[in-house]
């Protein structure tokens, strides 16, 4: 569905109109026109729900596995805790300049997390566990063959 959308706004909309509208899809929409329907895209807002509803669900379940393991709180509590904060995150950005700006910065931490914070956590434990198997295989020191 997904390349589908994006093959058929690349085909409706020039490079320039594509870094000008901030909704090409949307705009896109406008112009069908159905006499019964007065506003199609309100319809297929709607519909376009369904496609993102099981991501915003899978990444609500992945944080709330991570906050009940990392932090010991319970699933329902932060559940709880998330939606409040995104129903006042989603209350504070009204208008399309700071929603903007929040999906800027997302894309910039997101970018930051995948090429940055992730390789380091390889690396880190590449030399966590080269360091646990080296001490495991150690033969034992001269002190230990005293207590003995």
């Amino acid at each position: 569905m997904y390349v589908a959308v994006a093959l058929v706004t690349f085909l409706m909309f020039s490079q320039g109109e594509l870094d000008k509208i901030i909704w090409p899809t949307l705009t896109m929409l406008k112009i069908v026109e159905i006499p019964i329907l007065q506003r199609l895209e309100f319809i297929v807002i709607s519909l376009w729900l369904f496609v993102i509803l099981p991501n915003i669900c899978l990444n609500l379940w992945g944080v709330i596995r991570g906050m009940k393991q990392i932090f010991g709180i319970s699933q329902i509590r932060a559940l709880l805790l998330l939606l409040a904060s995104l129903a006042m995150g989603s209350y504070l950005l009204e208008g399309t300049t700071p929603l903007l700006m929040a999906l800027d910065f997302y894309g910039k931490v997101s970018i930051v997390f995948i090429y940055g914070y992730i390789p380091l956590l390889f690396l880190l434990f590449l030399l966590w566990g080269k360091k646990r198997s080296t001490a495991r295989y150690q033969t034992p020191g001269a002190e230990t063959e005293k207590a003995r």
